[in-house]
């Protein structure tokens, strides 16, 4: 996944603004998010040393705007910090 922004949580949780395309491939969605470029989300990704594995992806924002973006990225992040 492309990110722009990423916050560690945990070991295995980050947050941060991610690819709308890289977030949202292969699956089917009820709105058009190809007119987004951003998405805020938090995300589990289990590295095994040579691969990631992406799981529990939780959409909290999609913006047009990067500084939209950022803007609710911060938000989030300051309630984790």
């Amino acid at each position: 996944m492309k990110t722009f922004l990423k916050h560690k949580n945990s070991d295995v949780d980050f947050i941060g603004i991610v690819s709308a395309k890289d977030w949202f491939d292969g699956q089917k969605i009820p709105f058009p998010f190809f007119e987004y470029d951003y998405v805020v989300g938090e995300w589990c990704d289990f590295y095994d040393g040579e691969n990631s594995h992406i799981e529990g992806k939780l959409t909290y924002a999609i913006c047009k705007v990067l500084d939209d973006a950022e803007a609710l990225y911060k938000h989030r992040v300051d309630k984790f910090s």
